[in-house]
Order: C-alpha cells, then sequence, then structure tokens
C-alpha cells in the first residue's frame, strides 16, 4: 500500500469515527424527522454542485429531513427540498424527543425556526413587533434576540401554558402568530403582527412582511405613502392598482399570485406598456388556482368586471318610483322574477329600466351579481370547505338551525329556528355579511361560516363577539357554556346510556358535564366533564360499535371483523341485527342497539328454524347465517325436530338432510357429522372423542382442514369438503416425528422464572420441539416458558411445579418424552415462582411518552410480534399494565391475557366485556415500545383456559387507512383510537 493511500484510509477512519460520535442519533433512522442546523447551512439542489444553492438556512433553523445520500441529508425547508451535509445538522434531544414526527405537524418545524438568545435577523424583529403588540415587550424592536427578548417570550409562555424555556421554539412562535393568544393582562388577542413566513398579506395586518410589501410598491411606482408595516387603505389601494394593471382580481389583498407577480424580475412599473396578452382556447384549470384566482362564490371561479349597464331580475315584486324615495311617485310595480336593466347605484336605490320605464326600485329586492355588490370577498380557505358546507335559499337541515341559532346569539335573526334557509335566514346572512364588511350576497360560503363559529365576527351591536352556538362538524370540543345542536345530540346519547336524565335543552350546563364525568368515569377516561376528542372516540364506538353486520354484504363476516354479541352488547352492530330480525319476522320491537334478553329469544328462535344449537348467542356462523339470502324467515316450517336441538338428550339417529340444507354447519347432528369428526380426529384436526354434534370445536376443525387443503375457510362443511376429506388426497396435521436431541448436557441448576442463559435456551428449544411453546428460544424464562415447563410435566407423570429440576431435565432430553398431544393435559394449575420472583406491580416500570414509536404493523411491527410474541399492555389513561400472549399475527395481532390476575387487571383498566377501541402502549420482551389499540372483550378462539377469560383479544396497530377499510368499520375505529392516543402521547411527550 502506497504512503499516499495509507494515509487517505487514516483519514477516512477519523472522518467515520467522527460522524459517528457526533451522530449517534442518526443510525438506523426513521424518516421523517425534525433536525436543526448547527450553523448556516447552504440547501443545494445537487450535492456536485456548489453553486446549486435554493436557500440560505440560518444557524438554528429547523428542516425536515427526509432521507440520506451519502455525506447529505434530503431535506425540506420552507417548502424547498434539497441537500445539507450531516455534518451542520443536529438533534436537540432536550426539546424534540421524538424520533419519529407525524406527517401533520412537520409543516410548523419547516415554517419557523429556532430563536434563542444571540439570535438576529427580520425572524426575531417580527417575534419582538409580535410581543411587543401583545404587551409583553417593553423594549425597542431592533431584531436582536437579548436578555429583554428572552424575558418577554417566557412571560408569554407562562401566561399562555406552554413550556417555560425563554427560547422561541416553532410551537411558540406556531401559538404566537396562528393562534388567539393570551395578551400581558390574560385576554385572548388576535395579532396583527405577521410572522415573516406569512403567505397571504391583508389590510389590518402589520409586521415585516408589509413592510417589505409597501416598499416593493413604492419601487414599482404603486404606493407613495410611509413604509410603516401598517396594511391601511393606501396599501391596499396600491395593490388593487397593481393588480388590475397585472391582469389579476383586483381585491387589495396580497396573496400568493400578488406576491408572485410583484417578486417577478420582468414585472413593469406603474405606467409602463403591457405587451398584448395571447388569447387561448385552452379551458381554466381551476384546480391550479391560488387564493387570487378562485371566486369565494362557489357558483362562478372568475372574477367579472363591474360595468354598467347590466341586466338581472328582481327577487320578490317591487315599486318602481320616480326618484329614489318611497315617498317618490310609483311609476310601476315591477313582478317577482321580471327581467330589468341596471343603469346604476343610488344608494339603497337601483336606478332601472323596465319595459319602456325607468325609474328607482329599492335593491334589497333585486338580484344583484356580486361583482356589484359593495364590500369584500370572502378569500378562499380549503379547511373552511372540507369543514363546512356551503347554505343557501332552499336548503334545509341541521346545518341550518345551527346558523339560525348563531345569527340569532349575534343579533341578525330572530325568526323560528325551523332549519329552512328562507327568506328570514336570508336577509339575516345579508346582515351580517354587511356588517363585518362583505359583500351581501346571502349565500353563507363555508368561510363566513368559520368566521361565525370558529373567529371573532361583528354582532348587530358591532362589538366584534365569539358565539357560544357549537360549529355543526363531527365531534367537537364541548364544555361548560356550549349550546347548540350538538350539545343536544350528545344529551341524547348519555341518555341512551343511562348517563343523563336532565332536560334535552342543548345547553352545555353542570348537569351534562356531570354526565360526562360519569361516562368518562366508567371507561377508565380522566374525568374532566368536558368532551374532547378521545372521549368523542369512546363515545362513539360504544354508541355505533361499526361492524359488516349489514343486510347487503360489502364483504365477507370472518373472524377478524365480526362482533360476537352477548346479553349486554350494544352499539351499531346490534342495531343492524335487530333490523335483520325484523325483516325476518323474528323480531318485533324498536330496535335500541342493546342486546337483550328479547333479542336472544329472537336469535335462538332463529337459530332453531335454520338448523343451529339454540343458545341465543350471535356468533359469527350464526350471523352469516342470518345475513344470508338463504336465511329462513320466521313464517317459514323450522326442521321437523328443532326441539332437540335446545336439550342436552342423546344424539338422534334423524339427522338433518344435506340434500335439503346442501352442507353440514353448526347445529347439525347425526351419523354424518360422526364420521366427519372421526375423520377430523384422524387426520389431527380435532382432539377429543366424537359426539355426532356440529359445535364450534368441530367448525374450527373443519376451517383448519379447509385453509390446510386450499378449500374456502368458512367452517361449513359443504360437498367439497366432504368429498375432499373422505379421500386419500386429504392433507394431514400430524407432525413427522422431530429427532430428539441426544446431547442433554449437565444441569448445574434449577431453572424457574426469572433465570435467563444457554440452558434456558436449551430447554425451551426442546419445549418447542415438542409443541409446549410457541415463539423462539430467546434464553429468558418468562411466564410462558413457565406454563410450557408445567404443561410438559403434566403430560410425563412429572411434579407439576414449572421449574425445571434434574428430572424434568432428564425428561426433556429423553426419547420416551410425550410430546403436546399425545394425552390429555390436565388444567394448568397456578405457577408459585421461586427466587429470583417475576417483576411485580411495584417492580414494573412505567416507559416515557418519548420512547413510544409509531410504527407500520406490516412494514415493522407484525415481525416483531412474530419474533417476540410475549408482551406488556400498558394503559397510559389509567397506569395499569397486564401481560399477554399472541398467538396469531395477521391483519392484527390476537392474544389471551396469561393469568386470570392479568385479566382482572385489564377488565378494571378497560372495563369488563368491553369492544370500545383503546389506545395503549405495547411494550415488547427488547424493550421497544409502540402505539397500538385493543379491547377487552373475550371472543372465538380460547387457547387458555386459567386466565378467565373466555376467547381471546385483538391488538391493533398503525396500518395505512386504506388497509383497515378494507377490513371493516371496526378495524377503522382501531386506527382512529390509536390517532388519538398518539396526539395524547405527544402531549405527554412535551
Amino acid at each position: 500500500m502506497s504512503k499516499y493511500a495509507f494515509r487517505r484510509n487514516i483519514v477516512l477512519i477519523l472522518i467515520i469515527t467522527l460522524l459517528n460520535t457526533v451522530f449517534p442519533a442518526y443510525t438506523a433512522n426513521e424518516y421523517p424527522f425534525v433536525a436543526y442546523t448547527s450553523q448556516i447551512a447552504s440547501l443545494v439542489s445537487d450535492t456536485k454542485d456548489i453553486k446549486s444553492e435554493v436557500a440560505k438556512v440560518q444557524s438554528g433553523s429547523a428542516v425536515a429531513v427526509i432521507g440520506e445520500d451519502d455525506l447529505y441529508f434530503i431535506v425540506i425547508y420552507e417548502g424547498k427540498t434539497g441537500y445539507i451535509l450531516k455534518s451542520l445538522l443536529q438533534r436537540e434531544l432536550s426539546q424534540f424527543q421524538s424520533s419519529v414526527v407525524p406527517p401533520e405537524e412537520m409543516d410548523v418545524y419547516t415554517k419557523y425556526i429556532s430563536l434563542s438568545r444571540g439570535s438576529s435577523g427580520e425572524h426575531v424583529k417580527a417575534l419582538q413587533q409580535a410581543l411587543k403588540e401583545l404587551g409583553f415587550l417593553t423594549e425597542k424592536v431592533d431584531g436582536k434576540y437579548g436578555p429583554a427578548t428572552e424575558k418577554a417570550v417566557s412571560t408569554f409562555q407562562d401566561k399562555n401554558k406552554l413550556t417555560v424555556t425563554g427560547g422561541a421554539d416553532p410551537e411558540t412562535q406556531r401559538y404566537l402568530y396562528e393562534e388567539t393568544p393570551l395578551n400581558s393582562k390574560g385576554k385572548r388577542t388576535n395579532i396583527k403582527t405577521l410572522s415573516i413566513s406569512a403567505e397571504i398579506l391583508r389590510p389590518g395586518d402589520s409586521g415585516l412582511p408589509v413592510e417589505n410589501l409597501q416598499s416593493r410598491l413604492k419601487e414599482l411606482g404603486y404606493y407613495i405613502g410611509k413604509v410603516d408595516g401598517k396594511y391601511g387603505n393606501n396599501t391596499k389601494n396600491a395593490v388593487r392598482d397593481f393588480q388590475r394593471a397585472n391582469k389579476l382580481k383586483a381585491d387589495g389583498i396580497a396573496g400568493q399570485k400578488t406576491n408572485e407577480a410583484l417578486n417577478n424580475p420582468s414585472v413593469l412599473s406603474k405606467g409602463a406598456t403591457v405587451p398584448p396578452v395571447q388569447a387561448t382556447d385552452k379551458p381554466v384549470d381551476t384546480l391550479s388556482k391560488s387564493d387570487e384566482t378562485i371566486q369565494s362564490q362557489p357558483f362562478t371561479m372568475e372574477k367579472e368586471e363591474a360595468t354598467y349597464p347590466y341586466t338581472t331580475t328582481t327577487s320578490d315584486s317591487v315599486n318602481l318610483r320616480k326618484r329614489a324615495t318611497v315617498r317618490s311617485t310609483r311609476l310601476a310595480t315591477i313582478p317577482n322574477g321580471a327581467s330589468i336593466e341596471v343603469i346604476k347605484t343610488s344608494g339603497d336605490f337601483l336606478n332601472v329600466r323596465y319595459k319602456n320605464r325607468q325609474g328607482f326600485v329599492l335593491a334589497n329586492y333585486v338580484n344583484i351579481p356580486e361583482q356589484y355588490l359593495p364590500g369584500e370577498s370572502f378569500t378562499y380557505d380549503s379547511d373552511a370547505r372540507v369543514k363546512y358546507e356551503t347554505l343557501g335559499q332552499g336548503v334545509s337541515g341541521s346545518l341550518v338551525t345551527a346558523l339560525q341559532q348563531a345569527l340569532k346569539e349575534l343579533g341578525f335573526y330572530s325568526g323560528a329556528e325551523d332549519g329552512i334557509f328562507g327568506g328570514s335566514t336570508i336577509q339575516a346572512v345579508k346582515d351580517f355579511q354587511t356588517k363585518n364588511g362583505y359583500k351581501a350576497t346571502g349565500i353563507a360560503l363555508p368561510e363566513m361560516q368559520k368566521l361565525i363559529y370558529e373567529g371573532k365576527p361583528r354582532n348587530a351591536k358591532n362589538r366584534k363577539v365569539s358565539v357560544d352556538i357549537l360549529p355543526p362538524v363531527p365531534n367537537p370540543d364541548m364544555q361548560i357554556g356550549d349550546k347548540g345542536e350538538a350539545v343536544a345530540d350528545l344529551q341524547r346519547t348519555l341518555t341512551t346510556l343511562g348517563f343523563y336524565k336532565g332536560e334535552i335543552d342543548g345547553n352545555y350546563g353542570r348537569s351534562t358535564s356531570n354526565a360526562v364525568k360519569a361516562y368518562q368515569k366508567a371507561h377508565s377516561i380522566r374525568q374532566t366533564g368536558k368532551m374532547n376528542n378521545f372521549t368523542w372516540l369512546s363515545l362513539n364506538a360504544a354508541m355505533q360499535t361499526p361492524t359488516p353486520g349489514d343486510s347487503s354484504p360489502m364483504y365477507e363476516l370472518n373472524e377478524d371483523n365480526v362482533i360476537v354479541m352477548y346479553r349486554g352488547t350494544r352499539g351499531l352492530a346490534v342495531t343492524r341485527l335487530e333490523e335483520r330480525l325484523i325483516e325476518l319476522g323474528y323480531y318485533n320491537r324498536t330496535p335500541n342497539g342493546v342486546y337483550e334478553n328479547q333479542d336472544m329469544d329472537a336469535v335462538r328462535q332463529f337459530q332453531r328454524n335454520n338448523g343451529f344449537t339454540s343458545t341465543g348467542i350471535a356468533d359469527l356462523y350464526t350471523q352469516r347465517a342470518l345475513y344470508s339470502s338463504n336465511a329462513i324467515p320466521s313464517s317459514e316450517s323450522p326442521p321437523e325436530d328443532w326441539q332437540k336441538l335446545t336439550t342436552d338428550t342423546p344424539v338422534p339417529t334423524a339427522t338433518l338432510s344435506i340434500a335439503i340444507y346442501g352442507l353440514l354447519k353448526i347445529g347439525s347432528r347425526g351419523n354424518e357429522v360422526l364420521s366427519l369428526q372421526n375423520r377430523l380426529i384422524a387426520l389431527g384436526y380435532l382432539a377429543g372423542k366424537a359426539d355426532g354434534i356440529y359445535g364450534t370445536q368441530t367448525a374450527r376443525a373443519v376451517t383448519s382442514f379447509q385453509k390446510a387443503n386450499n378449500l374456502k375457510a368458512d367452517g361449513l362443511a359443504g360437498q367439497d369438503t366432504l368429498s375432499l376429506i373422505n379421500s386419500v388426497n386429504a392433507s394431514s396435521n400430524i407432525p413427522s416425528q422431530t429427532p430428539q436431541n441426544t446431547t442433554t448436557g449437565e444441569l448445574s441448576r434449577n431453572l424457574s422464572m426469572g433465570t435467563s442463559g444457554s440452558d434456558v435456551a436449551q430447554a425451551q428449544r426442546m419445549l418447542i420441539s415438542l409443541r409446549f411453546l410457541d415463539g423462539a428460544a430467546d434464553g429468558i424464562f418468562g411466564p410462558a416458558t413457565a406454563i410450557a415447563v408445567q404443561a410438559f410435566q403434566e403430560n410425563n407423570n412429572l411434579k407439576p411445579d414449572g421449574i425445571i429440576g434434574s428430572l424434568t431435565w432428564a425428561k426433556l432430553h429423553s426419547s420416551q418424552a410425550s410430546s403436546k398431544g399425545s394425552v390429555p393435559i390436565a388444567p394448568i394449575k397456578p405457577i408459585v415462582p421461586t427466587q429470583p420472583s417475576p417483576p411485580t406491580a411495584q417492580t414494573f416500570k412505567a416507559p416515557s411518552a418519548k420512547e413510544v414509536r409509531f410504527a407500520l404493523w406490516d412494514k415493522e411491527v407484525k415481525s416483531h410480534s412474530i419474533k417476540l410474541p410475549y408482551i406488556t399492555i400498558y394503559d397510559f389513561i389509567s397506569g395499569l399494565h397486564y401481560n399477554v400472549h399472541v398467538f396469531s399475527n395477521g391483519n392484527h395481532a390476537d392474544g389471551e391475557p396469561i393469568t386470570a390476575e392479568d385479566t382482572a387487571t385489564m377488565e378494571k383498566a378497560l372495563g369488563e366485556n368491553n369492544w370500545t377501541p383503546r389506545p395503549v402502549w405495547v411494550i415488547f420482551s427488547d424493550g421497544k415500545v409502540y402505539m397500538a389499540s385493543t379491547h377487552s372483550r373475550g371472543h372465538e378462539v380460547d387457547h387458555n383456559p386459567n386466565n378467565n377469560l373466555t376467547g381471546h383479544i385483538c391488538i391493533h396497530y398503525p396500518r395505512e387507512m386504506s388497509l383497515a377499510e378494507s377490513v371493516g368499520p371496526y378495524a377503522v375505529s382501531h386506527q382512529n383510537a390509536m390517532l388519538a392516543g398518539w396526539d395524547l402521547t405527544q402531549e405527554m411527550a412535551k
């Protein structure tokens, strides 16, 4: 090796060592995450071209890291994507610990840069102006972040209940500029000062962006006033002049299009000749238009010039008068809907021409196009368009009722709250629009509704106020003092659930708050008496548990999406079941969504008529039959011996005819079933003795056989299944003999709960080979290993103490060791561990919120769950935890509490038999913690007879919503639970 090559290698080694020292947190990155520049950095578009700089990123700026390329990170900064050297980026773990930032929070960290003592420039100047406006800063605005600015920020943070650091992190700035913060006197204030990143400037705004706008307009000759950073009439008129000259919407608002035109180097100064615009026949792409070109009026997207005369119609019959006064001579009465020509506007009157007469009419009785109305147009708001619907004449319903209530509270409406958008509502909307400086169209656009419900509009007395009426959006936050139809709906729901007994008056008072507290207590939710996202999530799931139980099946019922119904089950699934029973003539009550005795009686009758065992429990197979087109209604005669299906008498000799029903299923009895069971036992799919009764165990065995033999796994023994199961081609479930390990080694100690090492791993491998233990041999003697040892001991006539001593060790390695299933296994007794004892509630250490990962099931968690099946579920709401063994990993994980104590803890945390999705943290044995969702309702498969839970529970992890939707609504409700839980977790991590 040459001397040069040797030196080069040494340098490379030193660089790699240095990078690993500085960036240990960047190994095995999960994208996206937030990082901060340690000094001024260049954002380049090409790593091989230094001159490809697209932005200069100031020290301490936040960027969203979305990938890496050799020595560079791929980042997003203020909407620009490019490369920054890894050596110039760092994570501020003390303030932002979460390694994975949800995508919806990314814009906060890329929109604002972190500011602290020593920072300087325009961002600091804007911050100082905002703090001065709110009364927290009394010193001079100089653009330097010194002790006075730090103190002002600390006071602002303390007053607004933010984390007090004295540093203006992105979240502090977002709250300052975008929320309605408390000023120094404790009053909520909409500040006028804009942040540097403000994209739209309006009259009334102030700050550096307005100064820059004024300077640019002055440079182009449109503005002649003082550059003071205040967006007044002079600035507004200058913007309008510029917009008209450049063929933009002349609304006086500097939005994206206007700012792009202003900053275009080729833009012409005032009075310069504009080259002619080439006409085009291409259709206008309204989807790509910005706020500058999209009209707030939903029926037209392009602004038309207000030129006279114009033709329109009357909105009602109106008198045509000689002069512009109601006392003037009436020339004629113009009927409703008549066509008139408007010559000009004269105060409250219009000078019009009707047929061969010219005179004046009141403007209120004329349909005036929007461009001729005085006032501003609402700026297009995509957020408002998602939340609210446009309301106008002829619309009716709860949305109109809420609007009427809000307008009545503001003093513009005095009519009945009837939910009909009629003449009085139109006039109230017009009055509101006029008072607030907008064009009086009489149409309640989404932007107007957002102003009413979320902003501070002017009321009839010209005061800026916030309304108490809640917005007509799903699941709004509620507290004492709120009013409206949303509160009334909540009261009805709480009444149905038995928590509220007061009047349905739509007022969120003390009685409603107490009812919410009672519900929260019953569902182990923090008792605040306020309706928040998490309480809504639980309430909706309790009332409307989604299920695919539609009589018009959108997807097939299976073990993953069915809701098995017992006495006390409630929700939308029950309502649909009741409706289906009514259709078939088994039920004659009003559906109430509660599975009660009457429901069970109806299901029993259905089961009898359709050849099922009459249990009254609506299980998977009962619901499949109920919603099928072949379901036998109540009016048809049941099978001859249906009475025998509900008794414990010996197996009748008569059987349900396959020729009639075409298959064997749950409820079938007789020799055909007996023959089927014997064959399933011979093939290793069914344990125990054949009894001729087709129950759930037989159905599961048939399902397993069908899966193994590539048949439709529906648990129904039809002709295809029966033909194959009796053929020589049927696949067996009997495993081949596993070679025994002849190398036993010496056991130097007893192995019990809490021990670990290679000897434990060797014992686990033997238990796995004998089918007593699932999963991997990890060398840790935990509860699962103890249960497996105890089962092995009972199966091999040893003392079942769950401890591996010399006898158990020798038997494990003996060729005479009995495998699981070779003889009946007695019920597993409680394990009494020896020292060292397993972790107890006193030694359990709850993970911190900063440790929790939001990772996708299919991408990461599923493989982890398969590898490490023993988990601890931590309910971070109540602080309780319990242990679970996961035995299946499909669309989600299926598991069972390990002990009866675990089941008791689960039910204490989540409530008994509760289907409601609950966000939890799942702790794996390797220490990783994941966001998940679960419930406490045992159902279907049951492997553990000693945990006091019949069936198993499901554990859901984050998935793409489209995948959850393909499974069914219940899976979607778990995804929503996790999203709500992640929000809470992020709050806890701050």
